[in-house]
């Protein structure tokens, strides 16, 4: 399986991250919410606002925590679906490691 992260996979315009929101599902962990809708093909995108923190350094550096922690952990995503994780306050306090556990018990929980 390739283990890449290319252009369309992501959600890029808002019109798609808007229509997740409002159809989709939400289930919370303790540091993501992981919002979901069904699609033809798997897509995802992820949100760090100014509410995590105010600097622009600690938001990025989650982001790019979260597309590895997806990009590793992809295969127990299901194809046919557009995801939304968004990331919450005490996301940007904790290590990577306990992000991807985070990560990987939502999915548990929703797509198994």
């Amino acid at each position: 399986m390739r283990c890449d992260f290319s252009k369309n996979e992501k959600l890029l315009k808002s019109s798609e991250f808007r229509s997740v929101f409002d159809e989709g599902k939400k289930y919370k962990g303790k540091y993501l919410i992981l919002f979901y809708a069904s699609n033809s093909r798997r897509k995802i995108g992820f949100v760090v606002s100014k509410k995590v923190s105010k600097k622009a350094v600690v938001r990025n550096k989650l982001k790019r925590r979260l597309r590895e922690i997806y990009r590793t952990n992809k295969n127990c995503l299901p194809d046919n679906l557009h995801i939304v994780a968004v990331a919450m306050p005490c996301a940007a306090k904790v290590g990577y490691g306990e992000l991807e556990r985070d990560f990987l018990e939502i999915c548990k929980n929703c797509f198994a």
